[in-house]
């Protein structure tokens, strides 16, 4: 009641076009609200479903990798050099430092 007194004395009246009442303001902000909500609910659920099938493709990828222990092909004499054996166990490529 009070705002709506001192709205008077500014010079809104209630028959004026710009007048809104306490109502129809309350109405304009629930519509506000339930936007902004939807809008975060929309945001969130786009969030996580991308998130999720980030993690099923990264899932698939990593059980397609063969493990490292039957790649037999390649070996490590040190930590820097990299060695390539073909199938009957002959050196075809390594790299690193020399000796």
């Amino acid at each position: 009641m009070v705002k709506f007194l001192s709205k008077l004395t500014q010079g809104e009246e209630p028959n004026e076009p710009g007048f809104q009442s306490h109502k129809v303001r309350l109405k304009k902000l629930r519509q506000v609200r339930a936007q902004r909500q939807r809008r975060r609910t929309l945001i969130a659920v786009s969030c996580g479903g991308t998130l999720a099938a980030i993690g099923i493709i990264w899932f698939s990828f990593e059980q397609n990798l063969p493990n490292s222990g039957k790649l037999a092909a390649v070996t490590a004499v040190r930590e820097e050099t990299l060695t390539f054996k073909s199938a009957d166990k002959a050196i075809f490529y390594q790299a690193g430092p020399a000796t």
